[in-house]
C-alpha cells in the first residue's frame, strides 16, 4: 500500500469509516490514482486545479466511497469516470460544471450529491437515483425541473435548490413525492414577495413538501414558515385598502 504525496490516515470521518487520504491544496492539474492506496474510502481532492475527471479515473480505488473534489476547475466529468467504485457521497461544489454529471455507474451506492456552486441548469438527470437522499444544487442557474424528481427519488429527503433562477412553485405543486421532502428555496424569484397567493400555495404543499426560505413583505424580510393564511391574506388586504 502506497501513498507517496497525500497523508494516510485509518480515520472514522461522518458516515464512511476506513482509510482517508487528503490531497487538499496541492496544484493538482488531473487525477491520478498512482499514489493513493487501493483501499482508499475517503479521498480529499479539494482546492487543486483540476479541470476534467476522465473515464475510470478512480478505477483503482474499488472502496471509495467518499470523494471531495469541490474548490476545483472542473467543467466535464466523464461517465465512466466514477466506474468501479461504491461512491456514496460525492461532494462537487464550486466549481464550472453546466450539468449534473452522469453518475449512473454510482446510482446504486450514491446516497449524497452536492453540486452546489456551479453552473448547472438541469436536474433531471437524476430523477431515477432511488438510493439518493441529499441533493444540494444550491447557488446555480436552474429555472425548473420535472415535477417527477421528486416521487421518482423515492428516498430523497432533502432537496436544496436556494438561490437559484426558479421563479414559479407551480412545478412543487405538481410533484408526487412518496414522503414529505424539505426543499430549499430562499433567494429565488418565486419567493421574492410575500403574497396571499404564496401563502395558500405553501398551504397546498404542506402534506407533500416542506419549503424553507424568506419573501420580503414592506420591505422586512420573513420566513415562510411563520407566514398563516389569515394573517398574511388579511395583511395584504389592510394594505391594498389604504391606496
Amino acid at each position: 500500500m502506497m501513498c507517496l504525496r497525500g497523508i494516510l490516515l485509518v480515520a472514522t470521518l461522518g458516515l464512511v469509516h476506513g482509510v482517508f487520504v487528503d490531497y487538499e491544496n496541492r496544484n493538482l492539474l488531473s487525477v491520478s490514482t498512482a499514489s493513493i492506496p487501493d483501499d482508499v474510502t475517503i479521498l480529499n481532492l479539494q482546492r487543486n486545479q483540476i479541470s476534467s475527471v476522465p473515464a475510470h479515473s478512480f478505477s483503482r480505488c474499488p472502496e471509495l466511497a467518499d470523494l471531495n473534489m469541490s474548490y476545483n476547475r472542473i467543467t466535464f466529468v466523464d461517465k465512466d469516470a466514477f466506474t468501479g467504485t461504491v461512491i456514496a457521497i460525492l461532494k462537487i461544489k464550486f466549481n464550472d460544471l453546466t450539468a449534473v454529471p452522469d453518475l449512473s455507474a454510482i446510482k446504486a451506492t450514491l446516497t449524497f450529491l452536492s453540486v452546489h456552486s456551479n453552473k448547472v441548469t438541469d436536474i433531471d438527470n437524476m430523477m431515477f437515483f432511488d438510493n439518493l437522499e441529499i441533493l444540494y444544487a444550491g447557488d446555480n442557474n436552474i429555472s425548473t425541473f420535472d415535477s417527477n424528481l421528486f416521487a421518482e427519488m423515492s428516498k430523497i429527503e432533502i432537496i436544496g435548490l436556494a438561490n437559484n433562477a426558479i421563479a414559479s412553485l407551480d412545478v412543487l405543486l405538481s410533484a408526487h413525492p412518496n414522503h414529505i421532502v424539505t426543499v430549499y428555496m430562499k433567494d429565488n424569484p418565486a419567493l421574492k414577495d410575500c403574497t396571499c397567493y404564496l401563502v395558500n400555495v405553501l398551504q397546498r404543499l404542506d402534506q407533500k413538501l416542506k419549503v424553507l426560505g424568506d419573501c420580503l413583505f414592506d420591505d422586512f424580510t420573513t420566513k415562510l414558515d411563520t407566514l398563516t393564511v389569515e394573517s398574511m391574506c388579511s395583511e395584504m388586504r389592510n394594505t391594498i385598502g389604504k391606496h
